[in-house]
């Protein structure tokens, strides 16, 4: 739970330089000790803000990951490339990748959704620069492929820029070891999270 909990908690703070990136004041996080609590709470706290990047109508519907419109479904996407690249990096350093501190499922990869957590920003970030140049659905009503390449080209920029000389998509797999050698070792000294801030890209 203290792994879950390090990695919700560099969720917000990379959403808060998010917010600061584009000149919003990010929310204060609540307490409250139970996790799962906490995090639903704060995770409200925060889309309220980040909905102020949107039109009116993305507001009204907000994240809801099954709806069929063009916000979630972008962010869908997006978060399914995360997962991607983040059980591949788990992989490549010995995890299990279905067996999860907080998620928990038998038939999925519920680490890959803990460990994301972290990065979640940057996907948020990559719709919010597609969803500026216009997304669209077709008439199946999964998004358009021209929306598809926009998102999918946003999210890869993104990861591919530097943070403290650091490439995100580096940055991944990186973690992933530092999370195997602080698990492996008991090593409170080593750093297994990160930090999304855009202000520092380059």
């Amino acid at each position: 739970m203290e792994i879950a909990r390090n990695f919700i908690l560099a969720r917000f703070s990379g959403l808060s330089n998010l917010l600061k990136y584009y000149k919003l004041d990010p929310p204060q996080l609540v307490d409250n000790n139970d996790l799962l609590v906490w995090e639903a709470i704060n995770s409200r706290l925060f889309w309220d803000k980040i909905f102020n990047l949107f039109p009116k109508e993305v507001r009204d519907i907000g994240r809801k990951p099954r709806h069929s419109d063009p916000f979630n479904k972008s962010l869908s996407l997006a978060y399914a490339l995360l997962y991607a690249i983040c059980t591949r990096a788990l992989l490549s350093f010995g995890f299990d990748p279905t067996y999860g501190f907080m998620h928990k499922s038998r038939y999925s990869t519920a680490l890959s959704f803990d460990f994301s957590e972290m990065f979640k920003p940057i996907a948020i970030h990559a719709v919010i620069r597609a969803y500026k140049k216009g997304l669209s659905l077709d008439k199946e009503g999964e998004l358009s492929k021209d929306s598809v390449n926009k998102v999918s080209k946003e999210f890869f920029d993104l990861i591919s820029k530097k943070q403290n000389n650091e490439s995100i998509y580096k940055a991944i797999y990186n973690r992933a070891l530092k999370l195997s050698q602080y698990i492996r070792k008991k090593d409170k000294s080593i750093k297994y999270t990160f930090t999304y801030d855009p202000r520092k890209l380059s």
